[in-house]
């Protein structure tokens, strides 16, 4: 009897198994094909976030260029100087962002009055939507620059400032200095239409790719001022205008750290190239990855504008 109710059962199992085997391997109904629409979305959010994080990454490189900085001057001067040198280059990128980020930021890139930028004071977008975070990667990307041109003039009045003079001089610097001419040259780059207004200079045709003028002549020309209110090294010269060497104690480090300002075009180029290739390759409207608002001139000195659509 056992024998037979079992064989009863056979056919049973069989189908359960077979049932739950089908449910088990079996696929869903394929999805629809994404659209043309969707994909290019994604495209643009891979796009964007890739810009992000390559900007902030060159970002960093070169503020590390502020060490490189700090070894030359550490290097080139005298012992008992250094942690007043380290401390300026460490303060002078600390306050001066401070005030880049209250101020200066608006001044060079915000809607333009004619003469600087009148907006994004106490800059702080959104950083919940894309724009926003493209907004800090910008501003990190320029507060990095902002710290260059004050640094510069660390090394020219290097052992004859008072600690507390230096950091009103960068204070300054980053404040109003840097960024009133920044607005000239670079006032265009996040809003284009400062570029017939307040950018005077890039709606002349006038490119600085890497700030060889609005960084380091900026901050060249003020480190000359301040040397020449300041004067020479007590020492350095004597009464009948010969010159007395004062040898710095490492030269090792200062010759390691003029490795740091040297790699700074490799450094920034990637980070500003992707933009300017796609202008200089095609001088009409189309996307700028980032929404960064470029203004140049075409073949024939017609003013075209490429911004984010």
């Amino acid at each position: 009897m056992r024998t037979i109710a079992a064989t009863r059962l056979l056919p049973t199992v069989a189908l359960l198994t077979l049932g739950l085997s089908a449910s088990i391997f079996a696929q869903d109904a394929p999805d629809a094909p994404p659209t043309i629409g969707e994909l290019q979305a994604a495209i643009d959010a891979v796009q964007t976030n890739a810009n992000i994080v390559w900007t902030v990454v060159c970002a960093a490189l070169v503020l590390f260029m502020q060490a490189g900085f700090a070894m030359v001057e550490a290097g080139f001067t005298r012992a008992k100087n250094a942690g007043n040198i380290m401390m300026k280059n460490v303060m002078d990128c600390s306050l001066g962002g401070l005030a880049y980020w209250a101020v200066g930021f608006g001044l060079m890139f915000g809607a333009s009055n004619g003469l600087t930028g009148g907006s994004l004071f106490f800059f702080a977008p959104d950083n919940g939507a894309a724009d926003g975070q493209w907004g800090y990667t910008f501003w990190m990307f320029q507060v990095v620059f902002a710290a260059t041109a004050a640094t510069i003039v660390s090394g020219a009045m290097a052992e004859r400032t008072k600690f507390v003079g230096y950091l009103a001089y960068s204070f300054f610097i980053s404040l109003l200095i840097y960024p009133i001419f920044g607005h000239w040259a670079w006032g265009n780059l996040l809003i284009g239409e400062n570029g017939d207004s307040g950018a005077w200079l890039a709606n002349m045709g006038f490119i600085d790719f890497a700030g060889s003028t609005v960084v380091h002549s900026v901050g060249g020309w003020a480190a000359l001022a301040g040397a020449m209110v300041i004067g020479p090294r007590i020492g350095k010269f004597s009464k009948d205008g010969k010159t007395h060497p004062i040898p710095g104690p490492q030269l090792d480090t200062g010759g390691a750290g003029r490795v740091h300002p040297l790699c700074r075009m490799v450094r920034i180029q990637p980070g500003l190239h992707h933009d300017w290739r796609r202008l200089d390759r095609t001088h009409r409207d189309e996307h700028v990855p980032g929404g960064i608002c470029r203004r140049s001139r075409d073949h024939d000195g017609v003013v075209v504008q490429v911004q984010q659509a």
